[in-house]
């Protein structure tokens, strides 16, 4: 019976140790928001070694020092002089046009390239088109062997060796051109 009074006066007690899901549960914050706490120091914690491994075993009493969450804390007061501050807007407004002329130059920049890669683009189609027009003309080309005539020479052979017309090309004689 004395071991169930002390199984619930564990809770009570300020030397109890509990895990970091365990505060995290108790204090309503996230798990990494406890574990960044006891590597900063600010809760009492110790390395156990566990069935599961290495865990931290977090003293109950110093979960009561909670820091406030960082929108509820006052920012700390700057600590820039006057002069420093005044001299500091000097440049920003001096920087002002030059940062304005940047982002200009960079839109411009971006749009040539756009520009320069359509350009390049267009230009291996038209090369690649170029390429596939030429190819059919040279293999369709067959060499035509005409034979030259000089001028002092006299038709021994008769008219077998005479000068033949060039041939018309396919398509001519296919649509009856010529």
């Amino acid at each position: 019976m004395e071991e169930e009074f002390t199984k619930v006066n564990e809770d009570v007690r300020g030397d109890v140790k509990v895990t970091i899901n365990e505060a995290a549960t108790l204090l309503g914050v996230h798990p990494n928001t406890v574990r960044s706490r006891v590597k900063a120091g600010i809760y009492v914690a110790e390395r156990v070694s566990t069935e599961h491994g290495l865990t931290w075993m977090i003293d109950r009493g110093s979960l009561v020092n909670v820091p406030p969450p960082r929108a509820s804390q006052q920012p700390s007061p700057p600590l820039v002089k006057p002069e420093a501050a005044a001299s500091v807007e000097a440049i920003q407004e001096l920087l002002k046009p030059l940062v304005e002329d940047l982002g200009r130059t960079r839109e411009e920049l971006g749009a040539e390239r756009v520009r320069r890669e359509l350009a390049e683009r267009e230009r291996d189609e038209l090369a690649a088109r170029i390429t596939k027009l030429q190819e059919p003309r040279e293999s369709s080309e067959e060499p035509i062997d005409i034979p030259k005539r000089e001028e002092g020479s006299q038709d021994t052979e008769g008219p077998e060796t005479s000068v033949q017309p060039p041939k018309r090309s396919w398509w001519r004689r296919f649509f009856g051109f010529d």
